[in-house]
């Protein structure tokens, strides 16, 4: 089912990869400069994750050919299908998968159980970390998940991430209850609508100082953090500003394909589960705001009757 997509041919995506490549390089020799307060550090090392969302095993094949060992994934279904297919698993055995996308609570059973998952860069909730890592554990991986908090620094209400007030608060959790969990550092997307003629992304900014509260607040070094930040048209300047990982899709494989039926199908799911997740959520407020009433009332009528003692 995978196979019949359209594939780009091997030449594009060779030459494809030797740019990326080399302007990764090119940013990473690049002397960095304070950013809004912030020191960005410049990493010595950034990984090209390749997105091969909606992308057939053979452009997968062809990259892995040429070196390129980290490959991104959104969507869980898409994935397992990968992993199983015969030709990735006879000739990319050192492949590294890393997830992108959003993870449904419900969903953390399948990733848990995939075959060399490297990364989730979308841990965005106390309640998704505690089920991945109970996941982990009966799944009885021989090492940790190595796994980065997304952050919502664009406060859109249509992005998923946790709030740059409570990212430490998260971080803290996963360093200290999460045994199967190994976290290494921070990621967002930022909004789409930003242009780069308007100067420097403010999200990666804002990402940046959430690493610096992340070190102050969890006693940890600022060069032991990674940062997920930028994608196809803006990795080089994500890079300048102190991203250690990229994730490239279609500068590399060309225009996405539309998604599938089953990708469809998960995403109009996940639509359902998040808006029953908001609806319980506001049940819940209005039980805590209407015992609270309660309590008020319970308390002013116990003062009363002490009065009247």
């Amino acid at each position: 089912m995978i196979n019949i997509r359209r594939m780009a041919s091997t030449s594009s995506i060779q030459t494809a990869l030797k740019t990326v490549n080399a302007n990764i390089q090119n940013q990473i020799s690049k002397k960095t400069e304070t950013v809004d307060g912030v020191f960005p550090v410049g990493a010595q090392n950034v990984r090209l994750v390749a997105v091969t969302k909606t992308k057939p095993v053979e452009d997968i094949i062809t990259a892995y050919e040429c070196g390129q060992r980290h490959f991104g994934e959104n969507y869980i279904i898409e994935l397992e299908e990968k992993t199983k297919h015969p030709r990735i698993q006879a000739i990319c055995r050192e492949i590294k998968w890393h997830f992108i996308g959003h993870v449904q609570t419900n969903k953390a059973k399948n990733l848990a159980a995939i075959p060399n998952l490297y990364m989730c860069e979308t841990v965005h909730s106390e309640k998704l970390a505690k089920k991945l890592n109970k996941e982990l554990e009966k799944a009885g991986k021989t090492e940790k998940l190595k796994v980065l908090v997304q952050v919502n620094t664009s406060r859109e209400e249509n992005k998923n991430g946790v709030s740059t007030s409570k990212v430490s608060d998260l971080v803290n959790l996963i360093r200290t209850k999460c045994t199967e969990l190994e976290f290494k550092g921070l990621m967002t997307i930022g909004s789409f609508d930003h242009s780069l003629a308007d100067g420097v992304n403010p999200d990666f900014v804002k990402l940046l100082k959430c690493r610096d509260d992340v070190c102050r607040r969890c006693n940890l070094k600022v060069e032991d953090i990674e940062l997920s930040m930028g994608m196809s048209n803006d990795y080089e300047h994500a890079i300048e500003l102190g991203s250690t990982n990229v994730r490239v899709g279609s500068t590399i494989f060309g225009a996405r394909d539309p998604p599938k039926q089953s990708q469809n199908q998960e995403v109009i799911q996940e639509k359902e589960e998040e808006s029953q997740q908001h609806q319980e959520n506001n049940d819940s407020q209005h039980i805590t705001k209407a015992t609270d009433q309660e309590e008020v009332l319970e308390n002013d009528t116990a003062r009363l009757q002490e009065l009247a003692i």
